[in-house]
């Protein structure tokens, strides 16, 4: 992550690819201007106003990481959780589906997942779960769908969480580090 930090300041590529896994609705719009002017050819070294947009996402990156422990975990999906309203979805599975701005059409996760709750401060707030791929909620994008079936909702089971509009994240770094289970 720290490389990233550092080279999103030099190389347009890379800042694209960072600012493509920031959650732009706490930053608002300054994300997609800072993107827009490097897909349009502008650069850091050359544009005093890019220059600063850079460095601020970078300064609040690294004063999240020193003061909150929060780390970006960049291919993680950061959404609002909602429960199954058709009682589809198994007690153990979640369907997620999302689309960034950079990107031309939605990828449904399937598999193997960790998910959390923001904030995750125990090792019992993170969960392996299943990630379905349900046709009738395909018209849900950028929210994880909890199901409501099973004898506990799962997200209770995550920092005691509800489904009130708090966020969730989801990543696939259960097939990375072959995680098994968490209690």
């Amino acid at each position: 992550m720290i490389t990233h930090l550092e080279s999103m300041t030099v190389d347009n590529e890379d800042a694209i690819k960072f600012l493509a896994n920031f959650d732009t609705n706490e930053i608002g719009s300054s994300v997609k201007i800072a993107t827009s002017m490097l897909r349009a050819g502008f650069t850091p070294i050359t544009n005093f106003f890019l220059a600063g947009l850079l460095a601020l996402f970078r300064e609040r990156l690294f004063r999240d990481v020193v003061n909150r422990s929060k780390l970006l975990v960049e291919k993680a999906v950061t959404a609002i959780g909602v429960m199954d309203e058709t009682g589809l979805l198994d007690p153990e599975s979640i369907f997620v589906q999302f689309q960034r701005p950079s990107m031309s059409c939605p990828i449904i996760l399937r598999g193997k997942v960790l998910v959390g709750r923001n904030p995750s401060l125990h090792l019992g707030d993170l969960r392996t779960l299943t990630a379905v791929d349900i046709p009738a909620l395909r018209h849900l994008v950028n929210v994880i769908v909890f199901p409501q079936r099973g004898e506990r909702p799962l997200p209770s089971m995550m920092s005691g969480g509800d489904l009130d509009g708090g966020k969730c994240w989801v990543d696939d770094l259960c097939n990375i580090f072959k995680i098994t289970h968490f209690y």
